[in-house]
């Protein structure tokens, strides 16, 4: 008998993490190619969508260069970008970012935390526009972003669904 449970604990394991896992992220430095003017967040699926949101100005072909060095693959990837306010003039301490699948629901939570301000913050209104890259997410599979100062609270301040 012990012969048969422990194997079909271990299976039970391995299925509940493949069900609810963390899914590797990368931040990606467009904010100064592609701004989110005003939106809490966008999601770029394809790369005609990013093609047509890269600055139409002078800046435009250096952008479109960075975007071909960073070598941004949206046939497997998806890019998220979050707009940020934190109480703090530009990125935030403490910034860090983790993407969990739970199939079983099924969503994708991006969580983004930084370092709850403290002494004050910024004197002026200011926003920081986090982009990252994601395994695109199966078919069927809503993207949610809880954003948050990481005061040791589950959930942020903020939670879209996209």
């Amino acid at each position: 008998m012990k012969k048969i449970i422990f194997p079909a604990i271990i299976v039970l394991i391995l299925v509940v993490t493949a069900a609810h896992g963390q899914e590797p992220v990368e931040q990606m430095g467009l904010s100064d190619c592609v701004r989110l003017n005003m939106e809490e967040a966008k999601i770029i699926d394809t790369s005609d969508q990013l093609l047509s949101l890269i600055r139409n100005d002078a800046s435009r072909d250096r952008c479109l260069e960075k975007i071909t060095d960073l070598g941004i693959d949206l046939y497997s990837n998806t890019l998220v970008g979050v707009s940020i306010n934190s109480g703090y003039c530009r990125r935030p301490p403490g910034l860090k970012y983790e993407l969990e699948t739970d199939h079983t629901i099924p969503t994708a939570t991006l969580k983004i935390r930084y370092a709850e301000p403290r002494h004050g913050g910024c004197a002026a209104l200011s926003r920081y526009d986090l982009w990252l890259l994601i395994p695109k997410p199966p078919s069927g599979i809503s993207i949610k972003v809880n954003v948050g100062a990481d005061s040791g609270i589950e959930s942020g301040d903020n939670l879209w669904d996209l």
